[in-house]
């Protein structure tokens, strides 16, 4: 199993994202995704397990994912 870290220039919404990130408006939701880093752009976390491939735009889908598994 590994994690890995990887920056893109825009927000990137994964799977899971409409079930953990509910939508205010059409700019804000909450609970809110994680701001960009300077200098890197937004977050995209994937876990690498048994030949699988699983995306997080954010801690709070990480968990969401380990509390519904």
């Amino acid at each position: 199993m590994r994690l890995r870290v990887e920056y893109r220039p825009e927000p990137v919404l994964t799977p899971i994202s409409r079930f953990v990130h509910l939508k205010v408006s059409e700019a804000a939701f909450n609970p809110p995704f994680p701001p960009p880093v300077p200098g890197q752009g937004h977050p995209l976390w994937t876990l690498e397990h048994r030949g699988h491939d699983l995306y997080f735009a954010s801690p709070e889908e990480m968990a969401h994912v380990a509390e519904v598994l």
